[in-house]
């Protein structure tokens, strides 16, 4: 709505030649497409701005759009375009002297010296920030002022702490490090000093967002000082106020905002738990600690979805939805006067005009409230499954959630942590805790970049990268990737292998790279012959998230088949304006899927519907399962996770810089370039935001037929996370089990991004400098598994989803899942069913590349069950 306004403002400046109104709608218009994720037209739209406010003279406006274009390239990583504008900006502003802009600039240079670890000029900064905003008396800012300069001494005084994004994105070495001299515990107590002040100012005039990051910062200095229990407390009072703070997030950098602010927020409160428990033995401590982890994925999924701007195709559903938008609006417009009238109350000599707007601002601010919790009530009670884009509150019943877990189960909760990982192990008699002492940059480096990045893509792709001896290379990569997971087994698993022996069935709730582990393939020994013994052989693997199982609390037989196997089954896309690789294999796979349950229960034969390459598309899927209740949804087509997407486009747009003037291409690689191109042009087309919700299946897409259709993003051929959770409730309800054999369905970012390429050769750095510069550049960290095909899924009623950790192999995925589809009637629980499907696999191994290498879990271990 805002972005039609300013769009409609535009040619009224225009008709009436108020250019520099035209400037002033570019730059607002910027700012709706910042808020929405849009980052290059918000460029596009700041770059017109600053064209504009040159062009007529206006110096002020020339500084603000240069100002906001300097954070979006802040945001996306260029740091040196952001210096340069954030300069030019801080000139112009003390030129036309306008303070309040040209402390905005000193904050925004603050914050890169600040990454660059240029600590005095980033204090140099911040101080004459802070004095400004102190002349102009601006609570708000102030208390921002604080919280910096608050983070900065903390920098200071724990210099070797890393938050998440730091641990995965270490580009500055600590030798580069300017520091300033102050001893860590005078550097700890200026940082808690200036956070108290900022929570007083915070508390006095209802600035939540810098409460709760005050408070974080007293927490910090708290646990640092062995103050336990008091830092405990002012995290949870933090998280408190951020679960508080319903509706729509206003904040510009959304997805960057959740990913760095609120990472290290939940982070560090599980820390405290965590270590407050070894003190107390308190129960309630390890309750708190899974309740984050699980909350944390919420926040995540609830960025997501607000930046996709969810388009919910049930109408009752969508009027509720947009009901909630509009209200949520007026409570901030309401809000934001209830404050500004708080200041002024605050100001010497209040006037009369001003208690009145402050009595007249809270009633209405409190009318709102009572209204928009209204509407909130009934989206949490029609759509509970849909509740964390409100609410992401996720509270955890352990002794309920014993008393479902059966006799020979367990559920076993990985959380790792910044100097250790613990796990937490449920069963029907105990709830115990380990911590095992692995950093958390140790196992990312063990998980990502030498089982991911190495020992599965590299193996994987062996004929691509080393055509002249991928035999050799891939026997090396086995015997490695073997190694790694016996490494695993005995780090991970081993110290919880006592209270776990008698059970059969295990359940892994894991959260940042430990999702990334296919348990089933830990190796727990060898065999004579010196093969190894993997997990699957002994135990049946799945994975859960603790916000599936409380749903699950109240129903009976949570483990039986559902009674409706009618199946629709897509295979192998065609898709005219996004090609990828023909998938014969997978055509087979959705075939065989279809023949063996019409094999199975031929009661539902005449409804089963198999959809093929070009008949495969969206909306005719869409329209074939608003018809039927269809029990089984099977995908055999490539799966994108939108990391990926961007990875790719980024990669092709600087090849296509690199080589559009180049006149000596040969026809292959001009038909290359070519193409590259139009895989931009569609992205550019197709994804206006940087939502993971982004990430898809793909489908089919026939160019004739839609000649006359725009390509755009409900009519692309994907099916996307979002095209997922926006479909009605009731085309699911009687689903119990989503197949999604495709590449990367279970993670957001696949494992060559992690890989670096340099040469055909064989190399044993996997470590992708370029690959990882690409993800930051577009402002992606690559630690999100919540956000995934496999969730999206899951949110929709499917009791059970099949879903991938890396690229699938075609003529594996088919063995394995059609002896899977061939147990549905013979075991009457579907982990089992799949842990017999592995184990005929490993028992009846298929030659697929050789014999050496035929048990590398690359081709069997990709799969997991997710699901209770």
């Amino acid at each position: 709505t805002v972005t039609g306004v300013q769009t409609c403002a535009l040619p009224i400046s225009r008709e009436f030649r108020l250019r520099r109104n035209e400037g002033v709608d570019f730059n607002n218009i910027g700012a709706v497409h910042k808020t929405a994720g849009n980052w290059q037209k918000a460029i596009a739209s700041f770059d017109s701005a600053y064209s504009i406010a040159k062009e007529v003279g206006n110096r002020r406006d020339e500084a603000i759009a240069l100002n906001n274009r300097a954070l979006l390239e802040k945001l996306t990583g260029h740091q040196d375009l952001a210096r340069k504008d954030y300069e030019e900006a801080l000139a112009l502003y003390h030129e036309v002297q306008f303070f309040e802009g040209a402390a905005t600039a000193l904050m925004g240079l603050a914050s890169l010296d600040a990454e660059e670890k240029n600590f005095p000029a980033a204090l140099e900064k911040l101080l004459q920030a802070k004095e400004i905003y102190e002349e102009q008396a601006l609570p708000p800012q102030i208390a921002l002022a604080y919280i910096q300069l608050g983070l900065l001494y903390q920098k200071m005084a724990r210099p070797d702490r890393r938050v998440t994004r730091d641990l995965v994105f270490e580009d500055i070495d600590d030798n580069e490090m300017v520091p300033i001299e102050i001893a860590p515990n005078e550097a700890l107590a200026i940082s808690e000093g200036y956070f108290v002040k900022a929570g007083e100012l915070a508390s006095k005039y209802s600035l939540t967002q810098s409460l709760w990051k005050a408070l974080q910062g007293q927490a910090f200095a708290a646990k640092e000082k062995g103050e336990l229990a008091k830092a405990e407390g002012l995290y949870s009072k933090a998280i408190d106020i951020v679960l508080s703070t319903k509706g729509i997030e206003d904040n510009p950098e959304l997805l960057l905002f959740y990913l760095q602010d609120k990472e290290d927020l939940f982070q560090l409160a599980m820390e405290a738990c965590s270590d407050l428990y070894k003190q107390t033995k308190d129960e309630s401590l390890l309750i708190k600690q899974m309740e984050y982890d699980e909350i944390y994925r919420n926040e995540i999924l609830k960025a997501n979805m607000q930046m996709s701007n969810m388009e919910y195709t049930d109408p009752e559903k969508r009027s509720l939805f947009e009901s909630l938008v509009e209200i949520d609006a007026q409570r901030k417009k309401a809000e934001k006067a209830a404050q500004t009238a708080l200041m002024e109350m605050g100001s010497a000599k209040p006037s009369q005009a001003a208690a009145t707007a402050n009595d007249e601002a809270k009633v209405e601010a409190q009318r709102l409230d009572f209204e928009y919790e209204k509407y909130l009530v009934q989206w949490r009670d029609k759509y509970p499954q849909d509740r964390v884009l409100f609410d992401t509150m996720e509270k955890i019943d352990l002794k309920k959630i014993q008393q479902i877990i059966k006799n020979d189960e367990a559920l076993i909760q990985y959380i790792p942590l910044e100097n250790e990982l613990d796990v937490i192990v449920i069963t029907k008699e105990n709830i115990e805790m380990k911590d095992l002492k692995i950093k958390y940059n140790d196992l990312y480096n063990t998980i990502i970049i030498e089982l991911m990045g190495g020992r599965i893509e590299n193996y994987g792709h062996s004929k691509n990268y080393y055509p002249n001896n991928y035999f050799r290379v891939e026997t090396e990569e086995y015997n490695k990737a073997i190694e790694i997971f016996e490494e695993l087994y005995v780090n991970i698993y081993k110290p919880i292998e006592k209270l776990v022996n008698n059970k059969k069935k295990l359940y892994f709730l894991t959260s940042k790279y430990v999702s990334y582990i296919p348990f089933a393939a830990l190796v727990t020994g060898r065999k004579i012959n010196n093969d190894p013994i993997f997990l699957a052989q002994s135990k049946a693997v799945a994975l859960i998230r603790f916000s599936f199982i409380n749903k699950l609390l109240n129903e009976q037989n949570n483990n039986k088949i559902h009674r409706n196997y009618r199946i629709i089954s897509v295979g192998n896309p065609k898709h005219d304006k996004f090609p990828m690789a023909d998938l014969d294999g997978a055509k087979q796979e959705a075939e065989n899927s279809i023949n063996i349950i019409n094999n199975l229960y031929n009661e539902y034969e005449k409804d089963n519907k198999l959809l093929i390459e070009y008949e495969a598309l969206k909306n005719t899927w869409i329209e074939k399962i608003r018809s039927k209740k269809f029990g089984i949804f099977y995908f055999a087509t490539h799966g994108v996770p939108y990391a990926e997407v961007i990875y790719t486009k980024k990669w092709f747009e600087n090849n296509i810089a690199k080589n559009s003037d180049n006149n000596n291409l040969s026809i292959d690689d001009q038909k290359d370039l070519n193409d590259k191109k139009l895989f931009v042009e569609f992205c550019n087309k197709v994804f206006t935001n940087t939502s993971h919700l982004n990430g898809f299946l793909y489908m089919a897409y026939n160019a004739d037929e839609n000649k006359d259709i725009e390509l755009e993003f409900n009519t692309s051929g994907l099916l996307t996370l979002k095209d997922i959770l926006s479909l009605d409730d009731d085309i699911f309800s009687e689903a119990n089990l989503a197949i999604l054999s495709a590449c990367n369905t279970g993670v957001s970012i696949s494992a060559k991004i992690f890989r670096n390429k340099k040469s055909k050769e064989y190399i044993d750095e996997f470590k992708s400098d370029e690959g990882i510069k690409i993800l930051k550049d577009s402002g992606w960290v690559p630690d999100i598994d919540e956000v995934c095909l496999v969730d999206s899924f899951m949110r929709r009623n499917f009791k059970y989803v099949y879903g991938t950790l890396w690229f699938a192999d075609d003529e594996s995925s088919n063995y394995l899942l059609t002896a899977f589809m061939n147990n549905l009637k013979k075991y009457d629980d579907i982990i089992i069913a799949y842990n017999e499907a592995q184990k005929f696999y490993l028992d009846n191994t298929p030659v697929i590349r050789g014999n050496d290498t035929k048990l590398h879990p690359f081709f069997w271990a990709n799969g997991n069950i997710f699901g209770y």
